[in-house]
This record gives structure tokens, sequence and C-alpha cells, in this order.
């Protein structure tokens, strides 16, 4: 039996619509190309209207066997998820497409990230990764997802 759509509220986070970040990990809105904007619109507007995606879509402290990353602790009490948005999807013929931003591994993979909180039917959208090497983690060193005085040191971690 097919799930009904879900319907999201999509918003972005005032940090990311203000922010500096402009590097491998991170692009704050008023960085990111127009590719990489056209994108972002194409995850809200599918979010917001109940439509699929053909993104990979994940929670952010588990690998792709879901097992725990280290160090990703805030990410999960947060619960953040990535979504591989594109513009620069793989060349895959066969994919998953994306249903209610559930988690799909098989979907197609892209360099390009979203970063997003979710909350029963509200997305906050914190970040745009341009590259998809592994992002830096939540709870040790530089993070702009997150303040700094909630950072520790690797020092402080273990």
């Amino acid at each position: 039996m097919k799930k009904p759509p879900k319907i999201f509220n999509v918003s972005l986070d005032n940090d990311f619509l203000s922010g500096d970040s402009n590097d491998v990990f991170f692009k704050d809105f008023k960085y990111l190309s127009v590719d990489q904007k056209k994108a972002l619109a194409v995850f809200i507007e599918a979010a917001s209207n109940g439509k699929p995606l053909p993104g990979k879509n994940k929670e952010s402290w588990l690998d792709d066997s879901l097992r725990e990353i280290s160090d990703t602790t805030e990410y999960k009490h947060a619960n953040y998820w990535h979504y591989h948005s594109g513009p620069s999807f793989g060349s895959a013929t066969s994919y998953s497409l994306t249903h209610n931003l559930d988690r799909n591994l098989f979907g197609l993979t892209s360099a390009e990230i979203i970063h997003y909180i979710k909350d029963q039917l509200d997305i906050l959208i914190v970040g745009f990764s341009p590259t998809h090497i592994p992002f830096p983690k939540s709870d040790v060193g530089v993070n702009p997802m997150f303040p700094s005085d909630d950072l520790k040191t690797e020092d402080e971690v273990e």
C-alpha cells in the first residue's frame, strides 16, 4: 500500500542565508551558483508539494551500512539529514526515488549536498556542501552549522 505524500514546511536557516561560508565544505546561500540555487529550489518545491526526488537521502550520523559515524552525536541529536541535490548527478540509469524525505540509499548521488534538519513536517535547510567529501563532524573542530561555543576539541571528547 502506497503511503500518502507528506507536505513539508520548508524554511532556510538565517545563518545559511546571511553567512559567509564559501569553501569546499560549505557554501552559504549568497555564494551558491545559479545551478546550485536551482537544485535547492527543486528540493524546496518537491518537499513543499509532496513530490518525489531523484537523489540519495539519509541521516547525517549514519554511514551507508547504517552504522553510526564517530563524532556525529550533534547531527543525531538535532536530526540532521543530507540530500544529494545535484546539479552534477552521476550517470546511473537505474535508481530509486526519494519519497516523503525518507531514507533512500539508492537514489542518485551528486557532489552537491543539501543539509537539513527534519522535525515531523518541518524542514530547516541549514547548509549546502558543493562537494561530498566527508563533511566536518558535528562534535569536534569547526563546523558552521553549529555554534562554535557548542563544539569540543578532540581532547575534550576523549
